[in-house]
């Protein structure tokens, strides 16, 4: 059996550790959820996840199918004519406002044959929870729609043998223009993950006045 992380222990540090230890958070998010379901994505995560698990994996831990969010579509994720029906619904999406609107849309699209097939709805937010996102769907009338709503925390990602990414695009933006403060400690939890698999870090050094 070939092992998905062998280009991952390649470099002076094997960072295939992450990649699994990501991969068996994913799995147990999946688990925790018995029977089928459809899982409904944020389309920007979808490349990010490719580097944790292949779609094989998500089949054997009962995914019945993958959709990507999409505003204003007329198609349905849950068939209406089946006689199998998934038992859930999960939506996995960044903690970003504007998402909150094609999600809020999605479960109104679908909330008649949810009720009628007694399909239950969960919300996870990569990397972390946002409280202005709940707050969104709350005033769009669904955030009761939903029997879970948690995070899967990603706080850093090995990219290759040698790379490893919070792939947080929006930190600088964050940082210097919306004086959030947030990446920071995003930044330090993702440290405290690197430092859990390979030991403490002796000399950590950082630019500039965020780094103070």
């Amino acid at each position: 059996m070939n092992d998905p992380f062998a280009s991952l222990s390649t470099g002076s540090v094997n960072f295939g550790y992450i990649k699994e230890d990501a991969r068996k958070e994913l799995m147990k998010l999946l688990d925790k959820h018995d029977g089928c379901k459809i899982l409904v994505w944020d389309g920007v995560l979808i490349e990010r996840f490719s580097l944790i698990a292949e779609y094989s994996l998500f089949k054997e831990h009962n995914a019945k199918s993958m959709h990507y969010l999409q505003k204003s579509s007329s198609s349905h994720f849950i068939p209406t004519s089946t006689s199998d029906p998934p038992a859930h619904l999960i939506f996995i999406t960044r903690p970003i406002l504007s998402v909150m609107d094609k999600i809020a849309e999605c479960v109104r699209k679908e909330e008649r044959v949810i009720k009628n097939k007694g399909i239950e709805c969960h919300l996870y937010f990569v990397p972390w929870k946002s409280f202005l996102c709940i707050q969104k769907l709350e005033e769009l009338g669904v955030y009761g729609s939903f029997n879970t709503v948690d995070e899967y925390r990603l706080d850093i990602m090995a990219l290759d043998s040698d790379i490893l990414s919070m792939e947080y695009n929006s930190a600088f933006a964050d940082l210097n223009l919306d004086d959030d403060n947030s990446p920071l400690f995003h930044a330090a939890r993702a440290l405290i993950t690197i430092q859990r698999h390979y030991g403490v870090i002796p000399t950590i050094y950082g630019k500039g006045r965020h780094s103070k």
